[in-house]
């Protein structure tokens, strides 16, 4: 999910009557990443739904998975999300 950059405060604002209107290049952007994120949280919480599981993090592997001890690092954080031994 995008990370949050606008606060709700921020996210009001550039809803408000007097600012929704105005079309200007960030204020654009801003309203694209504030729809972008309300988009992908309205997808989770539709998975999360369908699946009846909760999210999981994973962590980012940066030497890939076939680096010593990746797939490991992976099945740790998957089976404790499982509630399973590693």
């Amino acid at each position: 999910m995008p990370g949050r950059r606008f606060s709700a405060a921020d996210e009001q604002r550039l809803a408000a009557p007097d600012v929704a209107g105005v079309g200007h290049p960030y204020l654009d952007a801003a309203r694209f990443q504030i729809e972008r994120r309300a988009n992908a949280r309205a997808q989770l919480e539709i998975l999360r739904g369908a699946l009846g599981a909760g999210l999981v993090r994973l962590p980012f592997l940066y030497d890939g998975p076939e680096a010593a001890g990746g797939i490991a690092e992976l099945a740790a954080v998957l089976s404790a999300a499982a509630g399973l031994a590693a």
